[in-house]
């Protein structure tokens, strides 16, 4: 389930520099990002979450370490194609 707008995180405000640079695409309504950051073992992770709210039922795509441009860009192509959800990590 997507969050409600009004707790979207605005693309410009984000951590994730894949999602910074894909801010214009981003911000198109249609669009909820999410982040949640916490730490297991003396290793912090980032998780960036972003739902396709116009077409929610599409894929849910994983992106386990986030350290490509490509990977990032294809799941993003992906989720504005087919819909759903990406979720990506980032230690």
């Amino acid at each position: 389930m997507a969050a409600a707008e009004d707790e979207c995180l605005a693309p410009s405000a984000s951590r994730d520099a894949d999602v910074v640079r894909h801010a214009q695409v981003l911000a198109i309504e249609g669009f909820c990002l999410s982040e949640l950051d916490f730490a297991e073992n003396g290793v912090t992770w980032q998780i960036t979450v972003i739902d396709n709210t116009g077409h929610p039922n599409g894929p849910t795509m994983y992106l386990l370490h986030d350290s490509e441009d490509t990977a990032f860009d294809a799941a993003l192509y992906g989720l504005r194609r087919y819909g759903g959800k990406m979720v990506a990590i980032e230690t």
